[in-house]
């Protein structure tokens, strides 16, 4: 057991000593951002995506509708899934809530102050957690194909959301007040 020079134990599962570990070369900088692009990619396409088809939904719902993200039928049987169905005018209030709520968390994410771009992360983690846990609940009741699919793709969405989240948490961005 070795320790850098934090003084912390390193256990061996370092394969470089820190000094050369700071030092990126230029395409192992040109990979993260590639990385770091595409995750953002993923969580702006994910929550304007579906901060859209909310107020969409909003609409259709308050004028006597019903609307759904998705959901699983067998036979005559269908699911829907929890927290992402909207009917009445209630449900055009829910959807209209978190409509605005996935917005002001994008909005929050860019903010200088640490607090507010966690919060923002937060509920943008909040978000696609939900999805991912409406389409698990769903495979479970229906192992279709399409629910599968859904289930993997609302998977890879959070954890794009939770890297994002992550990065943001810590980064290092302050406001200068004068």
């Amino acid at each position: 057991m070795s320790t850098a020079s934090t003084g912390r134990p390193t256990f061996g599962l370092t394969s470089r000593n820190s000094e050369d570990s700071k030092k990126l070369g230029i395409r192992q900088k040109f990979n993260r951002g590639v990385i770091q692009m595409v995750v953002s990619a993923v969580v702006w396409l994910f929550a304007l995506g579906t901060a859209s088809k909310l107020i969409i939904f909003a609409e259709q719902v308050y004028k006597g509708g019903m609307a759904e993200f998705f959901s699983a039928r067998l036979g005559d049987l269908t699911f829907p899934a929890f927290g992402l169905h909207y009917q009445g005018q209630l449900g055009a209030v829910i959807a209209g809530g978190q409509a605005l709520a996935v917005l002001a968390g994008l909005g929050m994410t860019f903010s200088p102050a640490a607090g507010m771009r966690r919060l923002g992360s937060m509920i943008l983690v909040a978000w696609a957690g939900l999805w991912v846990a409406g389409a698990a609940s769903l495979v479970m009741e229906v192992q279709s194909s399409e629910m599968i699919v859904i289930t993997a793709a609302s998977t890879v969405v959070f954890v794009c959301t939770l890297i994002r989240g992550f990065r943001l948490w810590n980064s290092k961005k302050s406001a200068k007040h004068g």
